[in-house]
């Protein structure tokens, strides 16, 4: 598999997201534009696509280990930027 542009500016969306919620604060009341359990169930396709491309995947590993994390805490149902609060914890 190759990583697509669709995954690469996915990417840089799920950063962006990390980047609203530490500077929003501890709120989860914005918009869900894709519940995070969706997102955790697919991220392994991402890391896949990248061993397949023979592309690092060194700093996806951790961050879906931090989704997986965000769900079991309850933040299935939120955006991405839910992962925030596993950083906080």
């Amino acid at each position: 598999m190759t990583p697509t542009p669709a995954s690469v500016i996915g990417l840089g969306a799920m950063g962006s997201a990390l980047a609203r919620a530490f500077l929003r604060g501890p709120t989860l009341d914005w918009p869900v534009g894709s519940p995070l359990a969706l997102q955790a169930a697919a991220f392994g396709n991402l890391i896949d696509s990248a061993h397949d491309a023979a592309i690092k995947a060194d700093l996806l590993t951790p961050l879906d280990r931090l989704i997986e994390e965000a769900v079991a805490m309850g933040h299935g149902e939120h955006d991405f930027a839910a992962v925030a609060q596993a950083l906080k914890a």
